[in-house]
Parts: structure tokens; C-alpha cells; sequence
């Protein structure tokens, strides 16, 4: 990727993750990467296309590298899945990521803010959520399928309780700023799944 739009997409996209769309304007993104509009207009055909763009590279690299690809194929579905609900945790806290507790999960963070403003947004975000789910279901399939659960239950449903569980983990720690909120909440669901 072209040094300019790398800036400009990581720029961006921290912007929105940590102000919001409506907050995140273009002068404040030609003063952080010290580019001129002509620049950005360059590599991105409006500031929709830029945030499209910037939303897609960060959400597709923390999908599959916190989610798809750690839960592709394991012979311990159950403890992989408590493994990256866990190591997501651990995101917030790991030096050099742009995740802090205090701005909260950006799945979260631009659903809340871009679902339902534009269908674009809209239909990328609800891919992306559909993804994940897909990628927890799929786990808990192949644990029922390996007689490693101890219930029987939908799959579809319960990833979908355990992406709305950690989600709203994550809210509450960040209204708090408390990471000790979400380790408490990470703690419950965690032995919420081994009891699947």
C-alpha cells in the first residue's frame, strides 16, 4: 500500500474510532497527516469512500486475525473460542494497538454510529457481523460434532448471544473506563461457553 493512503486510512480511521463519523472531518484528517485535500482526493473519491475504505481494512484485518483464522480449525473449539474472547480482551491492553477501553470496541463503536445512515455502511457492517457470528457458529457446530459440549443448544443463537455478550462487556467497561469491568464480564462468559 502507497505510504500516503496508508497514513490517510490509519488517520481516518482512528479518527472514527475515537470521535465517531460525524465528528471525524476532513481538516482534521489533512492536519494529522500533514496532506493536502488534493492528496486525499487522490486516493479516495469522497470521505465516504475514505471511511469505507478505512473501516474495511481495519474491521477485515481484526476479523480475521482475532476471529475467522484462529477458530478455522482446532481440535478444541470450545477452549480456541474462550481463547479469542479472552485475547480480544487482551487487545485493549497490548502496546501499539489502537484499541484502548475508554473508546470501546470499533464493531460496536461504528455500528451504533454509521447503521442505518447510509446503506453502504450498513450493508458492509452487517457482512462483517454476519462474518463473526458465521466464524463462532461454525466453532460451536464442530464442538457439538465432537461431543465437547455439555448441552444442546442452537449454535446460530448462541454466537450470536456471545458477540451481543462481549459487546455489551466492552460498553459497560468503557462508559466506567474500567478494564476490571470487562474482566469480570469476560470472566462470566467465559464460564457461560464451558458450560455449552
Amino acid at each position: 500500500m502507497n505510504r500516503s493512503r496508508e497514513r490517510i486510512i490509519d488517520t481516518t480511521f482512528n479518527l472514527l474510532y475515537k470521535r465517531g463519523y460525524s465528528a471525524t472531518n476532513l481538516k482534521d484528517i489533512l492536519k494529522e497527516t500533514n496532506l493536502t485535500k488534493g492528496a486525499i482526493y487522490y486516493h479516495f473519491a469522497s470521505k465516504k469512500d475514505l471511511v469505507l475504505q478505512s473501516i474495511q481494512y481495519y474491521l477485515e484485518n481484526i476479523l480475521q486475525r482475532s476471529w475467522i483464522e484462529p477458530l478455522r480449525s482446532t481440535p478444541d473449539p470450545i477452549g480456541a473460542l474462550i481463547k479469542q474472547v479472552r485475547g480480544y480482551r487482551d487487545l485493549f491492553v497490548k502496546e501499539n494497538c489502537i484499541l484502548e477501553i475508554r473508546y470501546g470496541c470499533p464493531f460496536g463503536n461504528l455500528a451504533l454510529d454509521l447503521s442505518g445512515t447510509d446503506e453502504d455502511f450498513s450493508e458492509y457492517l452487517k457482512d462483517i457481523y454476519n462474518r463473526w457470528q458465521q466464524s463462532i457458529e461454525k466453532t460451536l457446530i464442530e464442538a457439538q460434532r465432537l461431543k465437547l459440549t455439555k448441552t444442546f443448544f442452537n449454535a446460530n443463537e448462541e454466537a450470536a448471544f456471545i458477540i451481543s455478550a462481549l459487546g455489551g462487556a466492552i460498553k459497560t467497561a468503557r462508559v466506567y473506563n474500567d478494564l476490571s469491568l470487562l474482566d469480570q464480564n469476560i470472566t462470566l462468559l467465559t464460564n457461560y461457553i464451558h458450560k455449552l
